[in-house]
């Protein structure tokens, strides 16, 4: 008889959770109304180049190219250099469509999966997404999709786990 005592409130308990479990919808992270893509590949003349270099005696737009691609993203969202120095390196550019604004709104939104995932190798960022609001930088992402590894920075915003949830296959496909 004690054991019923325990397992109808329990029971009980379990059915109550179940039917108060609510759909929560992904949260956007930060809104943007514009995006601009900029990409380079590893046969632009630079990094052969760099390659063909074996890394040494390179030109200062050749240790720009490195910085851009190894290195970290700026710290301030105001250095105006970051874009000037991405179209000096010939990074291709391509403004996102704006019908695609919503999908990446979901792709760059505030989701946590089961499973953290780590990786082990050096990246190269050769995918560069820069998020404007009112024609003003709010976000920079450098994305290697070979190694699943974002370096992002935004004045609200710590992207931590991004990549989760097959993040980076959406993001190629748009």
């Amino acid at each position: 008889m004690k054991k019923i005592k325990y397992i109808f409130p329990l029971f009980f308990f379990i059915i109550i959770s179940c039917n108060n479990v609510k759909e929560s919808k992904k949260m956007p992270l930060f809104k943007f109304d514009e995006v601009e893509h900029y990409s380079t590949g590893k046969k632009d003349t630079i990094f052969s180049n760099i390659n063909r270099k074996k890394y040494k005696n390179l030109t200062n737009d050749e240790k720009l190219y490195l910085d851009f691609v190894a290195g970290n993203i700026p710290t301030k969202l105001t250095d105006k250099s970051f874009v000037t120095n991405l179209k000096k390196l010939k990074f291709k550019k391509r403004i996102i469509d704006k019908s695609k604004l919503d999908d990446l709104k979901e792709i760059f939104s505030e989701e946590f999966c089961d499973e953290l995932q780590f990786t082990a190798c050096s990246p190269m960022y050769r995918d560069i997404y820069i998020f404007k609001k009112n024609n003003q930088i709010i976000g920079i992402a450098k994305i290697c999709f070979g190694c699943g590894i974002v370096d992002f920075t935004s004045n609200d915003y710590n992207w931590i786990r991004f990549g989760e949830c097959d993040s980076y296959n959406r993001l190629k496909k748009i």
